[in-house]
Formats: structure tokens, C-alpha cells, sequence
């Protein structure tokens, strides 16, 4: 029971962040950089506070090492810098084609991991295609329509639901939750630097300049809630199928 408990966890943080994110009027690279790396620091201190996880981190093989980091790429820079990039262009309503994940996660799983949907799994997946639809329906009158927003949050639900299905290969090398998040935003902190260097250096986009940074709180705090979504979303995957 523990484990859907930190899966319904992973939504309420997701939805604060959402929230937290669109108020946010920062560059989209920046907005990814800046929410990535600050969580990643967060676990990086969690780590170094606790010698255990610091020892599970250091003990990882390399071939546990190369899962996780494509699935960063597919879930954080794929799948966030999408989610972000959507959230400008249609605002928390990114929300609602992001909660299609699960659809893509279960999709591939099938193709690339032959695994069966248990009943449980099951039930879970038809409630949030259900609460999806229901939620799009009742806010059909709110909801923001742009052809790049809806391109974008389909791309994030793509990312995620990847991220889904590699994480599973990930937790079968018994990589510790802890460590992978501390991959995945690692990862994710380098790639999206490497795009905002190409970025200024190719358009000489002064991206940088200090009104960016008004909203640096809000981030932080998007960075921490996040922190603990992917860290709820890895555990409740600890214990759950597919």
C-alpha cells in the first residue's frame, strides 16, 4: 500500500509544480536549466548527509549507469523541456496531455518489456485516463489551445512514458531511487547547459540578463517539488509493475 501512496504523492507534487512554473515568465532553457540543477543539488546534499546512499551511489556498475542516463534524456530534457515549453504556450493545461504518460508508458512497455498490466495497474491506468478526459472536459472553457503547446505536451507525455519504461530496467539493476534521481537531474543539468551555451552562441540571445532572475524563489522552491515527485514516482515503481 505504501507504494501507491508515494504514486498519488508524485501527483500532488506534479500538479504544485505545474502551478508554480506557469507563473514564471523566465526563458523556457533557463526555466529547465535553472529547476533541474537546483534539484539536482538538493539530492546531492541528501546524499552527502547520508554515507549509506553515498556508498549505493558509488557501488552503481556502469551498465546501471548508462540506463539511467538515457532515461534522463527521455524524461528530463525530452520530457521536461517539453512540459516547460508547453506550459508557455498553453499554461497549466499542459497538465492535462502530460497526465497521458501513463498511455505510453503501458504502450512500450508491452512492445519493448513483453510485460502484462496487472489488475491493479490496471485500474490505476483507466482512472487517470478517465480523470484526464473528465478534467479536460470540465475545463473545456479555461483550457488554452495553440498548435505548439499541444505539440509540445504530447512530446512531454512521450518523454515521460519512456522514462516509465527504461526506470524499470533501471530498478532491475537495484539502483537505489536516491541514486537515480541524482543521474537523472545530473544528466538532464549538462544537457540543458549545452543548449543554452549553442543557444547564445548561435543567436547571441542575451538570455542571461539579470530580469530572468525575479523569479529565481518560485524556482527553487518548482525545483524542490519536483524533487520529491521523481523520487515518489521511482519509489512507488520500486514496488509496482507496469
Amino acid at each position: 500500500m505504501l507504494n501507491y501512496f508515494f504514486g498519488l504523492l508524485s501527483g500532488v507534487f506534479w500538479g504544485a509544480d505545474t502551478y508554480i512554473l506557469s507563473l514564471t515568465t523566465i526563458n523556457s532553457l533557463i526555466l529547465a536549466f535553472i529547476h533541474d540543477f537546483f534539484s539536482f543539488i538538493i539530492v546531492f546534499i541528501f546524499i552527502l548527509a547520508n554515507k549509506r546512499f553515498l556508498y549505493q551511489l558509488k557501488s552503481i556498475n556502469l551498465n546501471g549507469t548508462k540506463i539511467v542516463i538515457i532515461a534522463s534524456f527521455f524524461g528530463s530534457f525530452v520530457g521536461m523541456g517539453s512540459f516547460i515549453m508547453s506550459i508557455k504556450y498553453i499554461g497549466v493545461s499542459a497538465s492535462i496531455l502530460s497526465a497521458l504518460y501513463p498511455l505510453i508508458g503501458v504502450i512500450f512497455s508491452k512492445i519493448i518489456l513483453k510485460e502484462k498490466l496487472s489488475k491493479i495497474a490496471s485500474i490505476g491506468f483507466m482512472i487517470s485516463i478517465l480523470s484526464t478526459m473528465c478534467t479536460s472536459i470540465v475545463l473545456y472553457n479555461d483550457i488554452e489551445f495553440n498548435s505548439y503547446g499541444i505539440l509540445f505536451g504530447l512530446l512531454c507525455a512521450f518523454g515521460w512514458g519512456m522514462e516509465c519504461v527504461i526506470i524499470n530496467l533501471a530498478l532491475k539493476e537495484h539502483i537505489h531511487p536516491i541514486s537515480i534521481v541524482f543521474i537523472r537531474q545530473f544528466t538532464s543539468s549538462i544537457l540543458f547547459m549545452f543548449c543554452i551555451v549553442f543557444s547564445i552562441y548561435f543567436t547571441k540571445n542575451n538570455m542571461l540578463s539579470i530580469q530572468n532572475y525575479n523569479y529565481l524563489n518560485l524556482i527553487i522552491l518548482s525545483s524542490f517539488l519536483e524533487q520529491c515527485l521523481i523520487f515518489y514516482i521511482t519509489k512507488a515503481l520500486t514496488g509496482l509493475a507496469l
